[in-house]
């Protein structure tokens, strides 16, 4: 399957940005190194107690449906790092407004990277929040992602998910 942002952006390009706005995120905010583990067509990691956030990046020729899970344990590492505040002492509350914000930032960078090679206008949506389940998000129209990343981050794993559809 050949997927367009726009006649001149491919599935691979967004596949690229995405890995790009991941690593570079949480190296800024965090000091964590992250890297690309695996990239995945289908999707074969079940992460199981985790925080997920769900977004949107939607262009005038398509849609990109973008979840980031993250293990409760490596997400309160990456936000404790942000808030200079020992893992012990993040609430739920926190952590969850953390990986809120780390998708903020994320779906920003793609935003930027987009709008430099194209001239289409991005809207991006308020970051979704789900605890401790796998996500499905009901404006999502299918059910396997067309691309699974696998990240690692300070020895776990997490993971990236991208739907990728037309909205011609």
């Amino acid at each position: 399957m050949t997927f367009h942002l726009d006649p001149s952006i491919s599935d691979a390009r967004m596949v690229n940005l995405v890995s790009l706005a991941v690593v570079e995120v949480l190296q800024a905010t965090t000091g964590v190194e992250s890297k690309l583990y695996a990239l995945i067509e289908p999707p074969t990691l079940v992460l199981t107690d985790n925080i997920s956030a769900i977004l949107y990046i939607i262009g005038e020729y398509n849609q990109s449906d973008i979840v980031l899970s993250f293990p409760l344990s490596l997400a309160t590492l990456l936000v404790s790092r942000f808030l200079n505040t020992p893992p012990l002492q993040i609430t739920s509350d926190e952590c969850t407004d953390g990986i809120c914000e780390f998708a903020n930032m994320i779906a920003g960078r793609i935003k930027t990277a987009l709008s430099e090679t194209t001239d289409d206008v991005y809207r991006l949506s308020v970051p979704t929040i789900l605890l401790d389940s796998e996500p499905n998000s009901p404006q999502m129209d299918q059910k396997e992602p067309d691309v699974a990343l696998t990240f690692e981050a300070e020895g776990q794993q997490f993971q990236i998910k991208l739907y990728l559809k037309s909205v011609m």
